[in-house]
C-alpha cells in the first residue's frame, strides 16, 4: 500500500470498519480505556483500540496497536463458567481480526502482520468489571521515506545574502549573480527568431544575428567531399579516390589495389570465383570454355541440368542425366550376354571401361529406362546401376516378350561418394532363335540429388 494513503487514520479507520460489518461486536471505541469505559447502558461485546507505538525501517512502516474485546459478566449466579464462556467468545473475535489483517485486503493489499501475537485473559477489570482479551497487534506497511509527498520547498541555490559568491552557486563566464538574480552578459528581454547567443569577432558576448541562408554551410568540403558547399560532390569512400569518367551501362564499381581507385568496369572472369577454372576476358566469355576437355561440375543443390552423354550441359527433363544407347543392339546369342554402357561410350563387354566418377557426393534414385523395339520373348532384358563395378540395388527386368515402352524403378536409390563411380550393365537373357529380334535398345535416365 502506498505510505500516501495508509496513514494513522485510515488505519483507525479500517479497525472501526471491521468493528462495524462483525455481527457479534456491538461498539466500538477508540483512545485511551478511560475515554471507552463508560456507564452500565454501553452495549457489548466491546472492542477498543489503544495507540501504541510505530516504528520505521528500510522499505516498511510498522503501526502498533493494544487491542480489547470485553463483555459484560452477567450470570452473578454462575460467575465463573460465564466468565469462561465470554474469555473464548473473545478470543475467537480478536482471532477473526487477526485473519482479517492477514488475508483480506481491508487494511491494504501489502499489510502484513508481525508475528508471534499474544493475547492475555483479563477477569473483573475496569469500571463495569467487565471480563476479555487483549493483545498488541503490529502491522507491516509498505514505506519508501518518499520525499516527493514532503510539502516543502527548500532553494538550496538561493544565497543567504546578497552578492555574487554568497551562495551555494558559483557563477562565471557569461552567467552574473545580483542578489537572487541571474543574467547574462549583455543580455536583452525579446531577442530575434534568428539570433543565437555567442561572441562576435572582436570576442564580445551577446545576441547575434545567425548567417544569411539560415545557417547553409559554405566553404571548401572536406573528406569524401570535394568542391565548396552548399554543393559538394562525392569523390571518394573511405579515402579511396574514383576513377575518373561516367561508367557504362552494365558496369559495377570494383577496387583495384594497383591503381588504388574505385574503378568502373565490367566483370572479368579473374573476378568471379568458380570451380570450373575457366578462362576468358568477360564471364560469358569464360562460360563458353565449359567445353569437352572439361569434367562437368554439379554444384550442390543444383537438379536444373543434366550432362548429356555428348559431353554438354543441357536443360534438364525430369531431373536426371540422360545418355543414349539408341542405334547399339545387344545381340541375341546362343547364351544370356552381359554389357556395360556409360554416358558417350559404347556398350562394351568390360567391367572397368566406362565407370564414370562423380565429382561429389549424390544420390542416384528414379532410374528410367526405355526402349524401341519387342524384346524377344523368350529371354528377359535387366538393366542395373552399378557403384564402383558392383550392382546396387536400383534395377529393371524388362520380361521377354516386352513391347517397346517406358519402365521404371522408383523405389530404390544408392548413395555414391565423391569419386565412386557408376556405369549402366545390362544383362540379355534372350538367346539364339528368339522372335523378334532385340534392336535399337533405347535410352536411360536416372535423378541425382546433391
Amino acid at each position: 500500500m502506498s505510505t500516501s494513503t495508509t496513514t494513522y487514520n485510515v488505519i483507525i479507520k479500517r479497525f472501526e470498519d471491521f468493528a462495524t460489518a462483525h455481527p457479534l461486536i456491538n461498539r466500538f471505541t477508540y483512545g485511551t480505556i478511560q475515554e471507552g469505559d463508560i456507564g452500565k447502558s454501553c452495549t457489548y461485546p466491546w472492542m477498543h483500540v489503544a495507540p501504541s507505538s510505530t516504528n520505521y525501517d528500510d522499505g516498511q512502516r510498522g503501526m502498533s496497536f493494544d487491542i480489547l474485546f470485553a463483555d459484560l459478566v452477567r450470570d452473578k449466579d454462575d460467575k465463573p463458567e460465564n466468565e469462561k464462556e465470554i474469555i473464548s467468545d473473545c478470543s475467537q473475535l480478536f482471532e477473526d481480526l487477526l485473519a482479517t489483517i492477514e488475508n483480506n485486503t481491508l487494511f491494504g493489499d501489502n499489510a502484513l502482520l508481525q508475528k508471534p501475537i499474544t493475547i492475555t485473559p483479563f477477569l473483573n477489570s475496569f469500571t463495569n468489571n467487565l471480563t476479555g482479551v487483549e493483545g498488541t497487534v503490529t502491522i507491516e506497511l509498505d514505506y519508501t521515506f518518499d520525499f516527493c509527498s514532503v510539502p516543502v520547498d527548500f532553494n538550496l541555490n538561493i544565497p543567504t545574502s546578497g552578492g555574487q559568491g554568497g551562495g551555494v552557486l558559483t557563477f562565471d563566464d557569461s552567467l552574473n549573480l545580483s542578489g537572487t538574480s541571474v543574467t547574462l552578459d549583455n543580455d536583452v528581454d525579446t531577442p530575434g527568431n534568428d539570433y543565437y547567443y555567442g561572441t562576435d569577432a572582436t570576442g564580445t558576448k551577446g545576441w547575434y544575428t545567425l548567417p544569411t541562408g539560415g545557417g547553409t554551410p559554405s566553404g571548401p568540403a572536406g573528406g569524401d567531399l570535394t568542391g565548396t558547399y552548399p554543393d559538394p560532390t562525392v569523390h571518394r569512400v573511405h579515402g579511396v579516390d574514383f576513377q575518373s569518367g561516367t561508367p557504362s551501362d552494365n558496369e559495377v564499381w570494383i577496387y583495384k589495389g594497383s591503381a588504388a581507385k574505385w574503378q568502373h568496369q565490367h566483370i572479368h572472369a579473374s573476378e568471379v570465383t568458380n570451380d570450373s577454372q575457366v578462362t576468358g576476358t568477360n564471364v560469358d566469355d569464360a562460360l563458353d570454355h565449359l567445353h569437352t576437355t572439361k569434367e562437368p561440375t554439379i554444384t550442390a543443390g543444383t537438379t536444373s541440368q543434366y550432362w548429356r552423354g555428348d559431353k554438354s550441359w543441357q536443360t534438364l527433363y525430369n531431373t536426371s542425366i540422360q545418355s543414349s544407347i539408341i542405334g547399339t543392339t545387344i545381340t541375341v546369342q546362343a547364351s544370356p550376354i552381359t554389357r556395360y554402357h556409360a554416358i558417350a561410350g559404347a556398350v562394351t563387354s568390360s567391367t572397368v571401361a566406362y565407370q564414370v566418377p562423380l565429382p561429389m557426393a549424390c544420390t542416384i534414385s528414379n532410374f528410367h529406362f526405355r526402349t524401341y523395339g519387342t524384346q524377344p520373348n523368350n529371354g528377359s532384358f535387366v538393366a542395373t546401376i552399378q557403384k564402383n563395378g558392383v550392382d546396387t540395388a536400383i534395377t529393371i527386368t524388362i520380361a521377354a516378350g516386352s513391347a517397346a515402352n517406358t519402365f521404371l524403378d522408383t523405389t530404390n536409390s544408392a548413395t555414391f561418394a565423391a569419386n565412386d563411380t557408376w556405369q549402366l550393365k545390362v544383362i540379355q537373357n534372350a538367346i539364339t532363335g528368339a522372335s523378334p529380334t532385340a534392336s535399337s535398345l533405347g535410352t536411360y535416365s536416372f535423378k541425382i540429388t546433391m
